[in-house]
């Protein structure tokens, strides 16, 4: 879970797996003959960036969210180009998307959204 707080900055709870906290790291340990993931039990604040957040949503694996500048970041699990990077490759820090429709610099995006395996923007005019 991810949540945005009154200044613009996030917070991020539960599984690491895929890098979806944004933290920086996805907790994998193997022990007896396991592994398994961290997770956080309560929200901690995401520091892998400046930017100022104003929505987010989370799909299984992936978080995406538009800072107040109408820019898009995404991270977590990359498989099947769902984070908008060009590659499928994991990210564990929310990485601004420069990729596509918006590397345009009259874009600008006003809402966000995530599918189990897919994420969206939505822009209201151009």
């Amino acid at each position: 879970s991810i949540f945005v707080g009154r200044s613009g900055a996030l917070y991020a709870a539960g599984s690491a797996m895929y890098g979806q906290l944004g933290n920086g790291f996805t907790g994998e340990t193997v022990g007896k003959g396991k592994v398994t993931y961290a997770y956080a039990r309560t929200p901690k604040k995401v520091d892998n960036t400046s930017a100022k957040f104003s929505r987010v949503a989370c799909g299984v694996h992936h978080t995406i969210a538009l800072d107040q500048d109408g820019n898009v970041w995404s991270w977590g699990l990359g498989a099947y180009g769902r984070l908008g990077h060009s590659t499928p490759s994991d990210e564990l820090v929310p990485r601004r998307i420069n990729s596509g429709s918006f590397a345009r610099p009259n874009v600008k995006i006003d809402a966000v959204y995530c599918g189990q395996n897919a994420s969206f923007a939505t822009q209201s005019s151009h």
